[in-house]
């Protein structure tokens, strides 16, 4: 498995609204504003969705309140992965949001894809730092 872990970011809201806000993947679905990403269907637990033409599933395995959530690929997806957010409340109007991705990649993939992956973990990890913005 490669793993991959994003830039520390930094929101100006308190980590049990950041919290509240990530734990349910139906309302996280709603957040997520992708052109890439069609055909969403989220439960609380569960988000299916395609993403150029490849079927993934996402399912919520572990939530610590106020500080990680855990995600892992369901076996629709054409491969697997783990995923997780972790939030650290500085103060009332600072929580820093981390997101790391461990990812079964095939190697010939593997170096065309490593740094997009890096990339988008980043520019999702800045996304859901300024939600509330």
């Amino acid at each position: 498995m490669e793993k991959f872990v994003s830039r520390v970011t930094s929101s100006p809201l308190p980590a049990q609204f950041l919290y509240a806000r990530l734990s349910s993947l139906q309302g996280l679905s709603q957040l997520v504003n992708i052109p890439e990403v069609e055909n969403v269907q989220a439960t609380d637990d569960t988000c299916i969705f395609t993403a150029k033409g490849m079927r993934v599933g996402l399912q919520v395995v572990e939530r610590v309140p106020y500080s990680t959530l855990k995600y892992q690929a369901m076996p629709e997806s054409p491969f697997q992965f783990t995923f997780w957010v972790q939030l650290k409340e500085v103060s009332a109007s600072d929580t820093r949001l981390r997101l790391t991705l461990h990812a079964q990649i095939p190697l010939m993939l593997r170096l065309m894809l490593k740094g997009k992956i890096q990339k988008g973990l980043d520019e999702m990890a800045e996304r859901l730092a300024n939600m509330g913005r």
